[in-house]
């Protein structure tokens, strides 16, 4: 179960790396003094990302103490 866990995080993981690292940009924010809809739709996805990123840390932590207790 914890190495399902663990298979389905680095997956996921890597996906979100990948699409990081490939689709890396300067924020328009840094250069010019944004838009509110602009700016809002940035906030928004760095909550998503948080979000998905929290989210993860958590079932890390989950999947960790279950390896730890099984042992």
């Amino acid at each position: 179960s914890a190495l399902f866990l663990e298979k389905i995080n680095f997956l996921s993981n890597l996906k979100i790396v990948s699409a990081e690292t490939h689709g890396f940009r300067f924020s328009q924010i840094a250069y010019r003094h944004p838009q509110p809809s602009l700016l809002k739709s940035h906030i928004k996805e760095a909550m998503i990302k948080l979000g998905y990123h929290l989210l993860c840390f958590f079932i890390y932590l989950y999947s960790m103490i279950l390896a730890l207790i099984n042992d």
